[in-house]
């Protein structure tokens, strides 16, 4: 544990160091790193037979659980716009 959060202090003070001097390398770092991760996980998620036998089952509850997060997102905002609208500025207060 105190392994991880080592590296992860370490990137972190690398980070800001190179940032600072070599914004344009650092993107082209991060997404070069983040498309050899997901590339890693679909290598270790192919290799797994239990996933790859239940990945119609898998599939189907992502499907599930993404519609709903998505429905309950759009009612929550639906009616927090409604609410802060029915609130609107009150008189006399100059809201900039």
């Amino acid at each position: 544990m105190i392994y991880t959060i080592a590296i992860m202090v370490a990137g972190i003070i690398v980070g800001r160091v190179v940032n600072k001097r070599h914004k344009g390398a650092v993107s082209i770092i991060v997404l070069v790193s983040v498309c050899l991760l997901l590339f890693i996980m679909g290598v270790r998620v192919a290799a797994d037979k239990n996933i790859i036998a239940n990945l119609s089952n898998i599939g189907v509850e992502a499907l599930i659980i993404f519609i709903t997060l998505i429905l309950s997102t759009l009612l929550v905002v639906k009616y927090a716009t409604k609410w802060i609208d029915a609130k609107g500025p009150k008189e006399g207060n100059n809201a900039r």
